[in-house]
């Protein structure tokens, strides 16, 4: 096993700095699922739904019907999700259907297992369209009691969810598509206690022209680092964990047609 260094504490009073201590939250969480560890994270793990017939009114393409999909049908895989940031260091890809979700994910898309080789983030084909859902899991790191101002941008829909309950969601004002968009403004969270929360993140891309997903924090969407994100409260190699677990997951699933437990 390994051990990685804990945040230096300029990168924590970089991210603190989205803090608000004025506002009453929007959301307020006192007890966290783990104590602090001493380690740092290395991010979360990655879930993909690919070349997913999307409904053929663009009104029903939401975030709530990607997750229903999600729900109901087995990831086609999995890798380790570094920071919720794609395409990494921008806030949007323009797309021409032959861009892959691997090209999607970046430097993480080698982390794929399996590899999903030339599968693209989304196409049309004879009037149908196919895109793409992930969602990406584990926790988020709280050094101290406090206020966060969590935000996040998205093309198309998303939404976080922390310890099961839905803190935002990133709605397309058309319905269905949007260009790549922050939330109108962050959501205050207040945790009272420091330790390790459960965090998820769901998204989905319904159209084969542009995609984006960047979680975050205050008005600005300055992405969360890699050191307060976690795959599991035990330190493991990152890219082990995605594929032991992703593996079991799959397997599962396939040989039981067991349903994913989901935090809505």
């Amino acid at each position: 096993m390994t051990k990685s260094m804990l945040l230096p504490a300029a990168a924590t009073a970089a991210l603190l700095a989205g803090m608000s201590a004025h506002a009453v939250p929007a959301y307020t969480f006192s007890t966290p699922d783990f104590a602090l560890p001493a380690f740092s994270g290395t991010g979360l793990v990655g879930s993909v739904w690919a070349d997913v017939l999307m409904p053929s009114a663009l009104g029903d393409r939401t975030i709530t019907w990607a997750k229903t999909y999600m729900a109901g049908n087995t990831p086609n895989a999995v890798f380790a999700s570094s920071s919720v940031d794609y395409p990494q260091g921008s806030s949007n890809v323009v797309l021409d259907q032959t861009t892959t979700i691997a090209d999607f994910l970046g430097t993480d898309g080698a982390s794929l297992s399996p590899p999903l080789g030339m599968t693209v983030l989304a196409r049309r084909v004879d009037g149908l369209t196919y895109g793409t859902a992930m969602r990406f899991t584990g926790y988020y790191r709280v050094d101290a009691p406090g206020a966060v101002l969590f935000n996040i941008g998205s093309d198309d829909g998303a939404d976080i969810i922390i310890q099961g309950t839905q803190v935002a969601v990133n709605v397309p004002p058309a319905g269905g598509i949007n260009p790549f968009a922050t939330l109108p403004s962050p959501v205050e969270v207040q945790f009272d206690t420091a330790g390790l929360y459960a965090l998820t993140i769901n998204w989905f891309d319904g159209e084969p022209t542009q995609a984006g997903i960047a979680f975050g924090t205050g008005a600005d969407n300055a992405v969360i680092p890699q050191a307060l994100l976690y795959q599991t409260p035990i330190p493991e190699p990152g890219s082990l964990l995605v594929l032991a677990f992703g593996m079991l997951a799959l397997l599962v699933a396939s040989s039981t047609g067991m349903r994913h437990r989901l935090d809505w």
